[in-house]
């Protein structure tokens, strides 16, 4: 999946857009349609989550993480549905509903000041095949292009382990 991500950020970035292109009238907080593509007609189709929908994905929630428990899904799915909040999530489900990836986004500006789609909480069921990962690659780069962002980046968390101490001075 990492590959054909990576295969797709080459090619946002090849296109060497400058700053003014990138910024958009709308505000990047405003969760856009998503245009309708040839993942329509696919297995997999991604789409932005609804409140109704957040009992869909919890299985694969609960998959990821057995310790988040219905009721802080949902309010963290609540949380991402209110106005205030710029994080929206997609869910990428099959022809029978069954959701097989989740993902949070938000715009945010890079160093230079352009916009970027951030990815955040890619929660990917492990399945035969690359189409869920093609699915995932298709959903960014629509949302990136609607959203008028040059770049997508993923984040990645890291886990502090209890065996590390606590730093409480600075660096030399």
């Amino acid at each position: 999946m990492l590959y054909a991500i990576l295969c797709v950020l080459t090619l946002i970035n090849r296109r060497r857009l400058d700053a003014d292109q990138c910024r958009s009238a709308r505000s990047p907080y405003i969760l856009f349609p998503m245009r309708e593509t040839s993942l329509h007609d696919q297995e997999f189709q991604a789409h932005p989550m609804t409140w109704a929908e957040a009992p869909l994905a919890y299985p694969l929630v609960y998959l990821h993480d057995a310790s988040i428990t219905l009721d802080a899904w949902r309010d963290f799915v609540g949380r991402r549905m209110r106005g205030d909040d710029p994080t929206r999530l997609i869910i990428i489900r099959d022809r029978i509903n069954i959701v097989h990836a989740m993902f949070a986004y938000r715009v945010d500006l890079d160093i230079k000041g352009q916009r970027q789609l951030c990815i955040a909480q890619l929660i990917v069921a492990q399945i035969p095949g690359s189409q869920i990962d093609r699915a995932i690659v298709a959903s960014t780069g629509h949302i990136a292009s609607d959203l008028g962002c040059a770049k997508i980046t993923i984040e990645q968390p890291f886990e502090m382990s209890r065996r590390w101490p606590a730093q409480t001075g600075t660096a030399a």
